[in-house]
Parts: C-alpha cells; structure tokens; sequence
C-alpha cells in the first residue's frame, strides 16, 4: 500500500501520484493522518512544500511515521533545487533533517531525492 503526501497543487505531488498504483491513499499537507498499528507495509512518498521552511509539518509526519514505523516499509522524500546546485537552500533544510532522522530512528528507512 502506498501513501502519498503533498501539495496537491503542485506538479510535481501529481506527476508522482500518476506513477503510483491506483490504490494509493492521496493526502493533502496539513491533512490529519491516522495509521493504525495493524495492516499492511505502506510505502511512503512525502513531497517537501517549500513554504514549509520551519520544517513543522515535517517534523510533525515524521513523528506520525515513527510511531508506526513497525508498518511503514519505506519512506521516499521528495525536495526540489535542495543540493547539488542548490539554488534554493532551504530546500536542504529537509533532506539534512531526514538524514538525521534516518541515523536516530533505525526502523524507519528514509530515501531523499532531490530534484533539479
């Protein structure tokens, strides 16, 4: 099962969901999400929303992941411009936290992809 979270205005959040099987559950940023302890691995695809600078609703999906983490097979982070030329900066600010994440919370394994 996969889930996928992001701007649902953003190109990007539906390139992505044309990709995923037809079955996946779509929610919006900001959207309240409850995974049960029980039931399927689910995939996760985060699309990062650059007005989320503060990294609060980051902080706060990824502290809803791990409290689930026993389903959640893999997490796949999506930035754009965050590295390699990095021509918007705060776009960084997520793939670092993650990787941070991913050394503190071993059974959550987080993927980064930054976009050019």
């Amino acid at each position: 099962q996969w889930l996928l979270v992001g701007d649902p205005s953003s190109p990007l959040t539906s390139t992505i969901e044309r990709v995923l099987p037809d079955n996946t559950m779509v929610l919006s940023i900001g959207d309240g999400i409850d995974i049960p302890s029980q039931g399927p691995p689910l995939r996760v695809v985060y699309v990062w929303p650059e007005d989320d600078k503060s990294l609060v609703y980051t902080r706060w999906l990824t502290n809803v992941l791990s409290q689930a983490s026993g389903r959640i097979e893999s997490m796949w982070v999506f930035t754009v411009n965050g590295s390699v030329e990095c021509t918007c900066p705060t776009s960084s600010a997520p793939t670092g936290f993650f990787r941070v994440v991913n050394n503190e919370i071993k059974d959550l394994p987080i993927l980064t992809v930054d976009l050019p």
